[in-house]
């Protein structure tokens, strides 16, 4: 949701959906705008208020007076519709407007380890590692789940903390380890014996210093596509 939420930008239309100071409409601008002193607009304004509605053009004397010399220009660069439509949300990260696996996940990336999304690189073997997975006849939540598996954005204990208050890491089941994703998923005693009773012998090979995306590694080069299927279909 924070990464949806850090990759969405209004498509201005005719501005009535989008709150100038709130949202953000501006493709070369990562925050709302702030505003100069000599600002007129209140805080709740609409986009709209700086659309002059009888060419369909932005009211230019308006934007110099509301923001700095940098902002001015990257509204004035923003072609308004012929024909003044609804503001619509696109994904800000594809130049296409459409979210993708590959924007999103440099995104995600660049959010954890502060680094800005179009300087993360994909490394070649991962990035084929990643369209081998999508190949994978499954249903397309199980692709969603092994997509957050990898990007370790399941709701655990380990990654609810500084999130939710007062959480505790300890798995309050077995009250023994902290609950992170591979303990989740391969470590937990229960989990353990679905993986020892599927006779497939993956889990007992991934190490809890490993992470999901070496279980993909691993399958793909031990087991064929039917078994993967029914491996993942767990």
């Amino acid at each position: 949701k924070e990464v949806l939420k850090k990759g969405l930008k209004w498509r201005i239309g005719n501005g009535i959906n989008t709150e100038i100071w709130n949202d953000n409409g501006i493709s070369t601008i990562h925050e709302p705008p702030t505003p100069t002193p000599s600002n007129v607009l209140d805080h709740n304004a609409q986009v709209s208020q700086q659309i002059v509605w009888d060419n369909g053009e932005w009211d230019r004397e308006l934007v110099r007076q509301c923001f700095d010399d940098a902002t001015t220009q990257a509204i004035l660069s923003i072609l308004l519709p012929h024909r003044l439509c609804a503001d619509k949300h696109i994904w800000s990260k594809h130049l296409t407007g459409n979210y993708t696996v590959k924007s999103g996940y440099r995104l995600a990336y660049g959010l954890v380890n502060g680094i800005a999304s179009e300087n993360v690189t994909v490394p070649a073997q991962q990035e084929n590692l990643w369209k081998w997975f999508w190949s994978i006849t499954l249903p397309h939540k199980i692709n969603i789940f092994g997509g957050k598996c990898c990007r370790d954005i399941l709701p655990t204990l380990v990654n609810l903390v500084g999130r939710v208050p007062q959480t505790e890491t300890i798995c309050k089941i077995f009250h023994a380890r902290k609950e992170s994703m591979m303990r989740a998923i391969f470590k937990c005693p229960w989990a353990a014996r679905v993986w020892e009773d599927n006779k497939l012998a993956i889990g007992g090979e991934i190490n809890i210093s490993n992470n999901m995306t070496y279980f993909l590694k691993v399958t793909r080069s031990k087991l064929t596509i039917e078994k993967m299927q029914f491996l993942y279909d767990i």
